[in-house]
């Protein structure tokens, strides 16, 4: 049976393919996660990419907004997905404390993204973290980690990616 953790990992490869394939809003769910064993997590993994779905543009939008002269669209590809992920995580399903949001997205980009990707992907979702509206902030949703510094001009690079579909 899959743990939050493993959909997690498998939405981010999910997010990874769309982007990839351009496929956001036109791919069916069904077709991308239903023949996986999703076990428990199923309904997680359906809100995560309705979600995404319907709100990748403004989740691009805050990620742009904090990343210092970066696109989402110039970004390493896992690097992106995993900024999705955490970005929507926080933003859009509120039963996911902001913490594990963030902690869970620096865990993949350790795992999959490139060198400087953990203290990048830390460094915005704290600061979508930090500028969410008040009201959001004293549901009890906070995030363990502040940012170690401001997202940098230096983006990640490429080379030393890793792929997530392998």
């Amino acid at each position: 049976m899959m743990n939050r953790k493993d959909a997690r990992e498998m939405m981010m490869k999910v997010f990874y393919q769309l982007d990839v394939n351009h496929e956001f809003g036109t791919a069916r769910f069904q077709d991308l996660v239903e023949e996986k064993k999703t076990g428990g997590q199923r309904d997680y993994c359906r809100r995560l990419f309705q979600e995404i779905n319907a709100h990748r543009k403004d989740v691009d939008l805050e990620i742009s907004k904090y990343s210092l002269k970066w696109k989402p669209d110039r970004m390493a590809k896992t690097d992106i997905a995993i900024l999705r992920l955490g970005v929507c995580e926080i933003l859009y399903l509120p039963d996911i404390p902001d913490s594990v949001a963030v902690n869970e997205a620096v865990e993949l980009a350790k795992r999959y993204g490139t060198d400087n990707a953990p203290r990048f992907i830390n460094a915005i979702l704290g600061k979508v973290v930090q500028e969410k509206p008040r009201a959001e902030k004293t549901s009890g949703k906070t995030a363990e980690k502040e940012p170690e510094e401001e997202a940098s001009e230096e983006q990640p690079r490429e080379s030393s990616r890793k792929d997530p579909l392998a």
